[in-house]
């Protein structure tokens, strides 16, 4: 089996704007990156293949290209590797853009060997090469391969080497750091320096305004002229767009700017076009604008809802008492009275005498268990509870739990914000209906008359006529309906909502 390596260099890049004094050395390059070391034994179970086996010591050497702006803007001028990794040095090199530092400990630093002899670095025009010594050992360290879950972590995509049920397969993890000097080129480092609005959310056919500002970052050196520009979707802002502006050492140049609210989310862009920049990565800068929601409040039927806040003290100590919502509308704490009003029924004929509801039961989102206040994670299955009877009407109390959407809460463990907008859940009644109904119907009876014959005899003289009766039945039906409950928030400090 031939030797299995690959690089998973998931970089988090860091390249410093420094201010341009002559040839002062700096830091120009710094990456987190991961290789790792695969060993098979055969399926005898004593032979191992030539990479080798647990206790031995190892090479391997490996590529890492040097950024094309790295190579513009800085003369290399030496290089620093770690043999290990620890928090403070990953978070400055950037981090992994999808993985926190306990992730990255948790799947490679703990799966690395106890020793690792070496790992060097040495550049070439435009890439680094890179090797390590490493000794194969301890066993316990190492990721087992035939384990399908660590398959499904460290191969999802199914792209690794095949091997039989019965091999075994063993890999270590060698975290490493790389850090790149050199001496920055004497080049002018502009910027936009700023890019803000004056609203989160926007909406359709209304004017805003926002604010934009130009640097040069240099503090030393000769002004520079450049040109900028300012785009809505693609299309120019005439205030700012084109303009052709001169910068000194450290200075800016600010405009104030108004664009119109789209029909969809849309993107402002605003750019600055020097020649031969040191840092092309901040010439530009995007803000994306949102379109607000129209959220309808519902109109429901036969199923509403009306839900009162908490009363208590707030954070400050003072009390505040019930409020009612708007009908139909919650917010996350708040108790929610769920009323079932069906329609009479109709009876099969004739009219109803009267009618009520025997059963009802309520169905309505259940809360995650993943739920936090800090990462409101939405809900996960369903309730059903009984529904008190009240003849023509049910009700039921229940406390919303599973959703403050509207709140817009950041959730650190998600790293984005959650609950963003208000959302609207379905919750459903089902009822069971008794009624009585009365009727009347022509029925055909034989009745008879006494008559006299003529001989002076009586007989009972037969026919048929009709007649017509009343007739009382009782009867059920079960039915279903539901309601739409609008989330618009949190009913924690409920002041503030």
């Amino acid at each position: 089996m031939k030797r299995i390596m690959a690089l998973l260099l998931i970089i988090a890049a860091m390249l410093f704007s420094m201010p341009i004094v002559a040839q002062a050395e700096e830091i120009a390059y710094q990456i987190v990156g991961t290789n790792y070391y695969d060993i098979w034994r055969h399926a005898d179970g004593t032979t191992w293949t030539s990479n080798g086996k647990p206790g031995d010591t190892v090479s391997f050497s490996w590529r890492v290209n040097i950024p094309k702006r790295v190579l513009e803007n800085y003369k290399i001028t030496r290089l620093e590797t770690t043999k290990s990794v620890n928090e403070p040095f990953f978070n400055a090199a950037g981090n992994y853009s999808w993985m926190n530092w306990s992730q990255y400990r948790d799947n490679y630093v703990y799966h690395s060997p106890d020793k690792i002899n070496s790992i060097d670095a040495t550049v070439n025009s435009n890439s680094i090469d890179m090797s390590a010594s490493i000794v194969l050992e301890p066993v316990d360290n190492a990721v087992d391969l035939r384990d399908p879950a660590n398959r499904s972590i460290y191969d999802p995509k199914g792209k690794g080497p095949a091997f039989a049920a019965d091999t075994q397969g063993w890999r270590w993890y060698v975290p490493y750091g790389l850090t790149v000097y050199g001496n920055p080129k004497n080049n002018a480092d502009l910027s936009v320096d700023l890019l803000t609005v004056n609203v989160t959310e926007v909406k359709p056919g209304q004017s805003y305004s926002g604010r934009v500002k130009y640097k040069l970052n240099n503090a030393a050196g000769k002004s520079v002229q450049a040109t900028v520009s300012l785009e809505h979707n693609g299309y120019s802002i005439s205030s700012v767009d084109g303009k052709n502006i001169t910068l000194s050492p450290g200075g800016t140049k600010s405009f104030s700017f108004n664009f119109t609210g789209q029909s969809s989310d849309s993107l402002i862009t605003a750019e600055i076009s020097p020649k031969n920049d040191a840092d092309p990565t901040n010439n530009s800068k995007s803000i994306a604008i949102v379109v607000q929601p129209v959220i309808n409040q519902p109109q429901n039927g036969d199923l509403t809802f009306q839900a009162y806040s908490q009363a208590g003290r707030d954070q400050f100590g003072n009390y505040h008492r019930s409020e009612r919502r708007p009908a139909n509308t919650s917010k996350w704490t708040d108790t929610v009275t769920a009323t079932l009003t069906p329609q009479a029924p109709s009876a099969p004929k004739g009219s109803i005498d009267w009618w009520k509801i025997t059963e009802a039961e309520l169905t309505y989102p259940k809360k995650s268990s993943d739920f936090t206040f800090g990462t409101p994670y939405g809900p996960r299955g369903s309730k059903t509870v009984n529904m008190s009877l009240n003849g023509h009407t049910a009700e039921v109390d229940f406390i919303e739990d599973w959703a403050m959407d509207g709140a817009q809460i950041y959730s650190p463990i998600e790293g984005k914000v959650m609950a963003k907008y208000p959302k609207t859940y379905s919750i459903q009644a089902d009822y069971k209906i008794k009624y009585q109904y009365t009727y009347t119907y022509w029925k055909r009876v034989r009745t008879y008359d006494w008559e006299q014959d003529d001989d002076g005899d009586w007989y009972k003289d037969y026919y048929y006529t009709w007649v017509q009766r009343t007739k009382t039945k009782t009867d059920s039906f079960q039915g279903n309906t539901s309601g739409d409950l609008l989330v618009n928030g949190s009913g924690v400090n409920s002041l503030a909502q």
